[in-house]
């Protein structure tokens, strides 16, 4: 493979393997659910991903629908997660790049007027959900 397609490897599997990272110590720590969120920090309001992690983790514990009051991005991200390290695999044992193409053609087809509309729209609903999840209502 050459270089570039080598990098996009590389920094998938580490995206990957630090969501791995940041979720076995969430599920084994007993500071769990303590954010890194800036955002939040500043502001004292979720970003759009707040709680991902938590729905994550909710999700392993086989509780869906707080997987889905926590932040229902959670559920795409858990897919991802179980889907790409395998993908990887493939890719590298075959000498395929399926996930590169994949990933190109997901590119291409958000960079249409609309398609990228509809996911800021569906981003800023799940961030008035989150918003109104936190002010309890």
């Amino acid at each position: 493979m050459p270089s570039l397609k080598k990098d996009f490897y590389a920094l998938f599997a580490i995206i990957t393997a630090a969501g791995y990272v940041w979720l076995i110590h969430n599920l084994i720590s007993a500071n769990a659910g303590t954010g890194v969120c800036i955002f939040r920090h500043i502001s004292s309001l979720p970003c759009p991903s707040c709680g991902t992690t938590t729905s994550v983790t909710s999700l392993l514990s086989g509780n869906f629908w707080n997987a889905i009051y926590s932040n229902p991005l959670g559920i795409p991200v858990a897919a991802a997660m179980l889907i790409i390290p395998f993908w990887i695999a493939y890719d590298l044992f075959t000498g395929r790049q399926t996930l590169r193409n994949a990933f190109n053609k997901c590119e291409g087809f958000l960079k249409k007027p609309s398609v990228a509309l509809t996911a800021i729209i569906l981003v800023a609903v799940n961030w008035i959900w989150l918003l109104l999840c936190t002010a309890g209502v």
